[in-house]
């Protein structure tokens, strides 16, 4: 009887013992899912320009990661803004921090306007990713310039001496918590990741047009009304003033004039600029419109050429079908 309840007493030890040990493991191995992640956000921030490089512009668009295929595609909208005569070249390098391990990159779309860049081979366990895009000045561009700032003459020996190499770069990150996942991610055409750029640009356009209405003109009013009371004050005060106050008073008065005047000038040009912006957008949907026009034919035209490929098949079948009937018959008759 003893012997049983001390074998019924280490059984539910060894239960216990198993249900804690368990439970424990499961804490362990989940915890990074419901665990607060108090690492810092290091992603760049998608659709702000990044002004860090001397010659080109740059404006982080999307950061996608196909999991299943294991790579990522990172799209940057890129302008021009220097006053080089010949264009820097960009080139792209890629590393995930923590684990201080390198990632292959490749270019799989650049237009004047845009990068369309993959990053393969992403180490299962990444967390943020950098990607550093560096500009490099023309070497004859620098070359010039370095000789007229040194007065050096072409036939000179020093000019072999110069460094040719003017680069500067930028870094982007991706953060595992945002980079946004698509597994249905894969390579589309030119024209799809041009679209995406102009859908992009639209936008911004248009948060910028909204900041000016919204923001911008509202302060030049607001500015213009404090001026003109405080001109009301004035002109109040001015009744009850003589010689060198009242003179002081005008020429306050004055002041409060210009300023409304230049507060005028603003808002008319940023009432200018809206337009601007809005006429840009209206030619940007008119290049989408007709891109989408140009696809839907070419689509069409697709679905013309498989008809008639499934056509000649099926006609090619009925000859084929009439020739073997005739074979038969004459080897019947034969």
């Amino acid at each position: 009887m003893k012997t049983s309840l001390n074998t019924e007493k280490e059984n539910k030890f060894i239960i216990v013992f198993l249900v804690i040990v368990t439970t424990l493991l499961v804490i362990f191995f989940t915890s990074k899912l419901w665990m607060y992640d108090d690492n810092p956000i290091r992603q760049t921030t998608l659709n702000e320009k990044i002004e860090s490089l001397e010659q080109t512009e740059l404006t982080l668009l999307n950061w996608y990661y196909n999991e299943k295929e294991n790579f990522m595609e990172v799209i940057i909208d890129k302008k021009n803004v220097g006053e080089d005569s010949l264009i820097p070249s960009i080139s792209f390098e890629a590393r995930e921090i923590e684990l201080d391990e390198n990632i292959p990159v490749d270019v799989i779309y650049e237009t004047d306007n845009i990068f369309v860049v993959h990053l393969k081979k992403i180490p299962e366990k990444y967390k943020f990713i950098d990607l550093m895009v560096t500009e490099t000045r023309d070497e004859e561009v620098v070359r010039v310039e370095k000789e007229e700032e040194e007065g050096v003459g072409l036939e000179s020996e020093t000019v072999e001496e110069i460094d040719l190499i003017d680069s500067n770069f930028v870094v982007l990150t991706g953060d595992y918590r945002e980079i946004e996942i698509d597994n249905g991610l894969e390579i589309k055409s030119g024209k799809d990741y041009e679209i995406t750029s102009i859908e992009h640009e639209i936008q911004r356009t248009k948060d910028k047009v909204e900041s000016i209405i919204k923001e911008r003109i509202p302060l030049e009013n607001r500015f213009i009304i404090e001026e003109e009371s405080k001109i009301k004050e004035a002109e109040e005060e001015l009744e009850y003033l003589s010689g060198d106050e009242k003179l002081e008073l005008e020429q306050t008065i004055s002041g409060y004039e210009q300023k409304i005047n230049s507060a005028i000038e603003n808002k008319e040009e940023l009432e200018e600029e809206v337009k601007g912006l809005e006429d840009k957008v209206l030619g940007m949907e008119k290049k989408l419109s007709k891109m989408s026009e140009e696809e839907i034919k070419e689509s069409d035209k697709e679905d013309v050429e498989e008809l008639k490929e499934e056509k000649e098949s099926e006609d090619d079948e009925v000859t084929s079908d009439k020739d073997k009937k005739e074979d038969e018959e004459v080897r019947v008759k034969s």
